[in-house]
């Protein structure tokens, strides 16, 4: 949606994984043709910079397992992110 209402010039993905964020750019990118966006990797240090930033980080939850239950986890994600 930020692509598509082009909410942003320019779009980073940040992953700790590069080959994954790489992945989602080249999946974003596919939609480049019906918006002026431009979507590429980035680096934490950028984002920093950003005016707008979605964090999409979180636990996974265990089988058998509660939402509540990995609210932990995520916590200590969104620390390491921070």
């Amino acid at each position: 949606a930020l692509q598509l209402r082009q909410v942003a010039s320019e779009l980073l993905v940040v992953d700790v994984d590069t080959a994954r964020a790489q992945g989602e750019v080249d999946d974003l990118s596919d939609g480049s043709f019906v918006t002026n966006s431009k979507v590429r990797v980035g680096t934490s240090e950028e984002a920093g910079q950003c005016d707008l930033i979605v964090i999409t980080a979180g636990a996974k939850q265990k089988e058998g397992g509660t939402r509540g239950g990995v609210i932990g986890g995520e916590f200590q994600i969104l620390q390491g992110v921070f």
